[in-house]
């Protein structure tokens, strides 16, 4: 799936089973301008299109025929958010959460919005979170693999925010916050052993590496590693033993 920021449209690319290699894509849906992500659900069938655009925020919500290899609009075809960046899902598939930025100059406090997901594919607000004072540019948020933890991430103000997550309702309670080595986390993510998390600091073209503790609070390990400069992704890969 790959969501086209200025192009107004996302598209799925089917993956040839024997080679690898990308084909011709099988399916584009229109959707608006900055089309940040695009994102399944955990169950495959379902898919999720946060956009920023000005005149009407919002995500969009799409079926998905896998045999096929294309998207049809949900009903509703999309839910209303402030300033929609990522979305992740809880493992369980009951949850999902979104990053709604508020880039300079709007000067306002960015949130995370817990929703819960339904078994039709579509997204009803639970509870919305502001995040830390002064931080209005929103990156990214990842859930750990044992359901119980959310990490959110801040750019203005350099900051992971880790939250509880309650099993039953999805609701969020903040266990920890930490701006130690870090710049700009435009994104990051959670090792298959659910014990650390990675930071890509854009501004300083440095990898972070924070251990997950047991109540979910972070400390660095070592010293932040130096990439590329404007480092804008991460991913772990799990290397077989």
């Amino acid at each position: 799936f790959v969501s086209n920021y200025n192009g107004a449209n996302v598209r799925v690319f089917p993956i040839n089973a024997t080679t690898g290699a990308i084909e011709d894509p099988s399916d584009t849906q229109p959707t608006t301008n900055e089309s940040h992500q695009i994102m399944p659900d955990v169950t495959g069938k379902f898919v999720f299109v946060p956009c920023r655009a000005d005149a009407k925020p919002h995500v969009f919500q799409f079926k998905f025929d896998e045999a096929t290899g294309k998207l049809s609009a949900n009903t509703p075809a999309s839910v209303a958010s402030d300033d929609p960046r990522h979305i992740a899902f809880h493992p369980s598939g009951k949850f999902a959460y979104l990053i709604n930025e508020a880039p300079p100059p709007s000067g306002t406090v960015g949130n995370v919005v817990t929703f819960g997901v339904s078994a039709t594919g579509t997204l009803t607000q639970i509870e919305k979170l502001p995040l830390p004072a002064g931080e209005s540019w929103g990156s990214h948020v990842v859930v750990s693999p044992d359901e119980k933890f959310m990490f959110a991430g801040g750019r203005k103000t350099g900051v992971i925010i880790g939250y509880a997550v309650d099993a039953d309702t999805g609701k969020l309670t903040e266990v920890t916050k930490t701006t130690m080595s870090i710049e700009v986390p435009r994104d990051f993510t959670i090792s298959p052993t659910g014990r650390h998390l990675v930071i890509a600091n854009q501004s300083r073209g440095t990898l972070t590496v924070l251990a997950i503790a047991a109540d979910g609070k972070l400390t660095n390990v070592g010293q932040p590693t130096t990439t590329v400069g404007d480092v804008a992704g991460v991913v772990v890969v799990p290397v077989p033993q």
